[in-house]
């Protein structure tokens, strides 16, 4: 006797992988958006966020690698 919840908990790896593109491509979509709107502002708007970005982003790491 299966029921409904036991084939839908067979079809759970397709139905993650699904959702796992979903969000890759809704993460994407989101961040080409965001960095549209920045270059809109101007080139040397983007350039400082950028560089912002990536100076937090080697802070961080560095923190963690102590």
């Amino acid at each position: 006797m299966f029921s409904r919840r036991a084939a839908l908990m067979e079809s759970s790896p397709a139905r993650l992988a699904t959702l796992v593109l979903l969000l890759l491509v809704i993460v994407t979509a989101a961040g080409c958006a965001a960095v549209g709107g920045i270059f809109k502002a101007g080139l040397w708007v983007g350039l400082i966020v950028a560089v912002l970005v990536i100076a937090v982003v080697f802070f961080l790491v560095r923190s963690f690698s102590r």
